[in-house]
Formats: structure tokens, sequence, C-alpha cells
């Protein structure tokens, strides 16, 4: 079956499509890097160094999380 959609999701989606104003380009291969930087401040706090982090934006939540775990666990040394 399909999954039932909020009403609320509905109308910021007519909105958006409406909006001549809103930018429908696809994202850069990281992400928004304004959201990424409120999310690095947000998971590390807002005086956190964010020239020594480093973060990404991706699709499908825990699907993309496991992913990059299972990337780093595979590429970057332990201790690291």
């Amino acid at each position: 079956g399909k999954p039932w959609v909020l009403p609320s999701v509905s109308e910021a989606e007519s909105r958006l499509l409406a909006s001549p104003d809103e930018n429908k380009e696809y994202l850069p291969i990281d992400g928004d890097s304004a959201f990424v930087a409120k999310a690095l401040q947000f998971a590390f706090g807002t005086d956190a160094p964010l020239d020594n982090l480093a973060g990404v934006q991706a699709l499908s939540g825990t699907g993309a999380c496991r992913v990059g775990a299972a990337f780093l666990n595979k590429f970057v040394p332990a201790g690291t």
C-alpha cells in the first residue's frame, strides 16, 4: 500500500511547488552547507570548532548512517 501523507506535508509540498522563488535545483553532493553547519553546531555545541569537524547531509536516515559507519570502519584507522 501507499503511505498516508500528513495534511501538513501535502500543504508544505504544494507551497514549495507553487513558489516561483524557491530553488528547486538538486543540492551538491555533500548537501546544504548551511544545514550541515547548523547540524554540527547542534551536535557538538555552538562553540565547537567547525574548522576541525566534517559533516555531510545524506538521504534515508539510518541507512545512510549505516553506510557511512561501514565506510569509516573499513578505511579509517582505529583511534582516529
